[in-house]
């Protein structure tokens, strides 16, 4: 074993210039891989925070009123959903992982004190979060979960610029904001990436249709939905998520006014068609600067050889 080391050591030394260049090319190879890799990823990372908001397979559905007959009953009929309507419509359609129903609420002034302003009160489901670009700032609190719908809870989740205004440098959490003539409880303060100039307040769906809407009749859905990996497969789900609401609701699925679409299924997949061309871009130039290292290490070892075969006289 030391005889191997003496040897290697006497190669080395009495081949400096070929050492520096051998090590040197190795450790060049290794210095551009991390960094082409390193510059590729934030690439990718870049777009993606600049896109993020692109990048949710999210449908948005907003009901009108027939403009087609439809098995007898006339035209000009407004559709809605009840909650029955929803729990069917999810168990159909399995692709679609998150869900929620959307009540709006125009028209009251939020107060805290003698600070004021207007917000539209959105009543949502937990799983609001997870479709639209909403989350709760550090040490903000929470939003909207399981047990403030089951008990119909007057609790709201406000926007931080909201607080700002309302509640100036005191803490907002645990505070109490009065909308119109109904007291809620703040629970969390929340950011998003598109704010409105007037940002929602989010109260539980539940308490919602006990205040405001006792009917109980939805006329505004939101979904993600996952398996639908190109525009064939995104006609083929909005055809038939169409057909089986027209079902639910006694309208024709040819009846475009009766439900308006927004699906931006279509701009989620060329968001992660621009995502896995990064990813693409990214493994060439690694594959590649590795390659260029094993012909430069390559070359040097065919040197060696070749010597050490005239030394032999082979």
């Amino acid at each position: 074993m030391w005889n191997i080391v003496q040897e290697i050591w006497g190669a080395l030394r009495n081949n400096k210039l070929r050492t520096f260049l051998t090590g040197f090319s190795v450790a060049w190879g290794i210095f551009m891989l991390i960094l082409l890799l390193g510059a590729g990823n934030g690439l990718k990372n870049g777009v993606q925070s600049k896109f993020s908001w692109r990048a949710k397979n999210a449908v948005a559905l907003w009901t009108g009123k027939t403009y087609l007959p439809y098995k007898g009953m006339p035209k000009n009929r407004q559709v809605s959903f009840r909650p029955e309507d929803v729990s069917e419509f999810r168990k159909l359609h399995p692709e679609v992982t998150r869900f929620t129903a959307v009540l709006d609420r125009w028209g009251d002034t939020l107060s805290v004190g003698k600070e004021s302003m207007f917000n539209l009160i959105k009543a949502v489901s937990p799983e609001y979060p997870s479709i639209r670009n909403v989350e709760i700032v550090a040490g903000g609190g929470r939003f909207i979960n399981e047990a403030d719908m089951k008990m119909a809870r007057k609790v709201a989740v406000i926007h931080e610029r909201t607080a700002e205004t309302l509640f100036k440098s005191k803490p907002a959490i645990g505070q109490q904001i009065k909308a119109g003539n109904i007291v809620y409880k703040v629970v969390g303060i929340y950011t998003e990436e598109l704010m409105q100039s007037s940002p929602d307040v989010f109260i539980p769906l539940s308490t919602a249709g006990k205040i405001y809407f006792p009917d109980e009749k939805y006329k505004s859905l939101e979904m993600l939905v996952e398996g639908v990996n190109s525009l064939e497969e995104n006609a083929a789900f909005e055809r038939g998520m169409r057909e089986t609401l027209g079902q639910l609701g006694d309208f024709s699925p040819d009846d475009r006014n009766a439900l308006y679409v927004s699906n931006t299924i279509s701009n989620y997949l060329q968001t992660q068609g621009i995502f896995n061309g990064i990813q693409i871009f990214v493994w060439i130039i690694g594959i590649g600067t590795l390659i260029a290292g094993i012909v430069g290490v390559s070359n040097i070892m065919l040197i060696s050889v070749k010597e050490r075969t005239r030394e032999l006289g082979i």
